[in-house]
């Protein structure tokens, strides 16, 4: 799974209920979406701005000021548009290009635009189509207020705990059917391919991760196979986490395993590094690196500027088939690469109770 490298996901709400509309419920939206996102976020904070009554004459610009990652409107929706305020006029039908043509001197835009109207559907197919935001969430028939409240409030607590965004659309979805009795449905609309929906993260959660140092030599080097000899049954493995806080104050590595002796210097010498570093683009490592000749456990702690932990745990090899293979921090792997590292992690696997030098190797 790969992160769009945004470690605070900022959503901008944009709620428009002209007077003679019927009612949306949008304090209580608002209120449901702020408790949950309080609730839920695991790393950095997100930031969720209310915009009340925007008039679609101020949308552009504010959008432009924001930049949010996810921009969210909670408006009624004809066929193919929603119904805006504007602050001469009584209403405005805004459609899916002519608000992809709003949007399109932001600098940034969105990387998904959430259309909580009824019958949005078509709109965020056009929407995407035009280029308004990599994706775009609409419904294809009048929706209840509850119903509607139970998808978005779902959607945005599975974005806000590191889901990607097609996994949180689906189980969106599945609230959504429940709360509506099956007659509504929401689509997921891509503006290049769906597919892509299924390795977009709008938060970097906060996870251990490892390498091996002499892959990262021939990988720096751009090599095809292996130039020097590397022994998969005994590798070395350097840690590291990320998704860290930008307010990182203190890290600290552990792990328990009972293998790991002492050597007459403590188990908290031995068993335990701390690091006072900032973290780069969320990634903190661990200066030494050590041969391992099987699975353990690591575990990671960080304390923050503001009095917060966040902590992670994993096995070795799960830390390591996330770098290597799931989030494919180095891309794809040349073959005879790809054959060692998975060769190695096999080892690693195979021989439970971790045993490894103490002292550090070589660079």
């Amino acid at each position: 799974m790969t992160s769009s490298g945004i470690l605070a996901m900022k959503i901008m709400y944009v709620s428009n209920n002209p007077e003679q509309a019927d009612p949306l419920q949008i304090e209580q939206e608002v209120q449901e979406l702020q408790e949950s996102l309080e609730r839920n976020a695991d790393s950095e904070p997100i930031v969720f701005r209310v915009f009340s009554a925007l008039p679609v004459e101020r949308l552009a610009e504010t959008v432009r000021r924001e930049q949010p990652d996810i921009l969210h409107f909670s408006a009624h929706g004809e066929e193919g548009a929603l119904v805006l305020g504007h602050a001469e006029l009584d209403v405005v039908e805004v459609d899916g290009p002519r608000l992809a043509g709003l949007l399109s001197g932001c600098p940034k835009k969105p990387k998904l635009i959430v259309l909580n109207a009824c019958s949005s559907n078509q709109m965020a197919a056009s929407l995407a189509a035009a280029g308004g935001a990599d994706f775009v969430i609409g419904t294809d028939a009048p929706i209840m207020n509850a119903a509607a409240r139970a998808m978005v409030t779902t959607l945005y607590q599975q974005l806000a705990n590191a889901a990607s965004i097609a996994q949180a659309f689906r189980v969106a979805c599945a609230n959504l059917h429940v709360i509506s009795g099956g007659a509504t449905n929401a689509s997921l609309h891509a503006m290049v391919a769906p597919e892509g929906a299924e390795h977009v993260c709008l938060v970097d959660p906060f996870r251990i991760v490892a390498c091996f140092p002499m892959v990262e030599k021939w990988l720096d080097h751009s090599l095809q196979k292996p130039d020097t000899k590397f022994r998969p049954e005994m590798p070395e493995v350097q840690f590291g986490i990320a998704g860290a806080p930008v307010a990182a104050r203190q890290t600290v590595f552990f792990t328990d395993d009972e293998s790991v002796r002492d050597q007459g210097n403590g188990l908290e010498s031995a068993r335990s590094w701390i690091i006072e570093s900032q973290p780069v683009d969320g990634e903190i490592w661990l200066d030494s690196y050590y041969a391992y000749y099987g699975e353990m456990n690591w575990f990671a702690a960080v304390t923050t500027t503001d009095g917060k932990v966040v902590s992670a745990a994993s096995k070795m090899t799960t830390a390591l088939v996330r770098y290597y293979l799931e989030e494919q921090w180095r891309g794809t792997l040349p073959d005879e690469i790809d054959a060692v590292v998975r060769r190695a992690i096999g080892f690693l696997v195979a021989s439970g109770g971790g045993r490894r030098g103490r002292g550090a190797l070589p660079r």
